[in-house]
């Protein structure tokens, strides 16, 4: 007996997706967790460099902006292992 299975997106077999949206619609989450010893901003983006609009609205939808605004200095206070 052979088992097929399908995956559908939005409604649509995954095979008859583009590869391209595809990468837009599918983020990788790893289960193990890291901070960097960089800013709560850097940690977030990765980057420096982030749309400020952008950045708040995830930070919002990760039900983070209360923690966060608790924070000494915010957006820009240091993580990671060397601190407390």
């Amino acid at each position: 007996m052979m088992i097929t299975q399908e995956v559908y997106i939005y409604g649509k077999e995954i095979r008859d997706i583009s590869s391209e949206l595809l990468f837009k619609l599918i983020s990788f989450v790893p289960q193990d967790t890291f901070i960097f010893n960089k800013s709560v901003r850097e940690n977030i983006t990765l980057s420096t460099q982030t749309d400020l609009t952008r950045l708040e609205r995830v930070i919002k939808d990760a039900l983070l902006d209360d923690f966060i605004n608790k924070l000494s200095e915010g957006m820009e206070t240091i993580l990671g292992d060397e601190r407390v």
